[in-house]
C-alpha cells in the first residue's frame, strides 16, 4: 500500500502517460487500485451512524454494481455499519466472492448476486433472492453503470438504450419499492 502523496505523479509524467495512451487504457484499473489501496490521511473514519444518527443494524441493502470501485466502498460501509448487504456484479465473479468473504470474515453479512442491471428479470430475481436469503429489502443503491468507449457519432440507439437501462433503477421501481428508513 502507499499513501496519497506517494501516489501523486508529476504533470510531465501524466502528460507522457496520456500521450502513450496508458491513462486512457488503464484508467479503471488505476482508479480501482487507488480506491482499494490508498490510505487517506484522515485521523478517523466517520461512521454513518455518527453523522446521521441512524444505525443500519437490522437493515437489508442491495447495491447494484457493488463488486468493485465505488460500489465496493458502498457495500463495505453498509456492512461495517450493521446492514446485511447484497450486491450485484456482471462480470467480476472472483472479485465479488472475495469481497463477500472479506465482509463475512469481519462478522457481517454479504450476498453477491450475478445480475445484468439492464434486465428487469435479473433485477426482479435479485430482489427475490435478497428477500429470501437476507429479509425484506430496506435500501437500494443503483451504482451500476457502463461506458461504451467510442465517439458519440458512432453510438447506435441500442448502445445508448443499454447504457440508460443499466444506469436507471426503473426496473426496481416497477417491481417493488424499498420501504423508507
Amino acid at each position: 500500500m502507499f499513501s496519497l502523496p506517494d501516489a501523486s505523479l508529476s504533470l510531465l509524467n501524466l502528460e507522457h502517460m496520456e500521450s502513450c495512451g496508458l491513462i486512457r487504457e488503464n484508467l479503471n484499473l488505476i482508479l480501482d487500485y487507488i480506491i482499494q489501496n490508498v490510505k487517506l490521511h484522515s485521523k478517523r473514519r466517520m461512521n454513518m451512524t455518527e453523522k446521521y444518527g441512524r444505525s443500519f443494524t437490522g437493515k437489508v441493502a442491495l447495491v447494484a454494481g457493488g463488486s468493485r470501485g465505488i460500489g465496493e466502498g458502498i457495500v463495505r460501509r453498509f456492512a461495517s455499519n450493521g446492514a446485511a448487504v447484497a450486491f450485484t456484479y456482471s462480470n467480476s465473479e472472483e472479485k465479488a466472492k472475495r469481497l463477500a468473504i472479506k465482509i463475512e470474515a469481519a462478522g457481517d453479512k454479504a450476498l453477491p448476486i450475478k445480475a445484468d442491471s439492464a434486465s428487469a428479470n435479473d433485477i426482479r430475481a435479485a430482489v427475490d433472492q435478497v428477500a429470501k436469503e437476507l429479509g425484506e429489502l430496506d435500501i437500494f443503491v443503483n451504482n451500476a453503470g457502463i461506458l461504451i468507449r467510442r465517439t458519440i457519432g458512432s453510438y447506435s440507439l441500442e448502445d445508448l438504450d443499454r447504457m440508460l437501462d443499466i444506469m436507471s433503477a426503473r426496473h426496481l421501481s416497477a417491481y417493488k419499492r424499498p420501504r423508507s428508513i
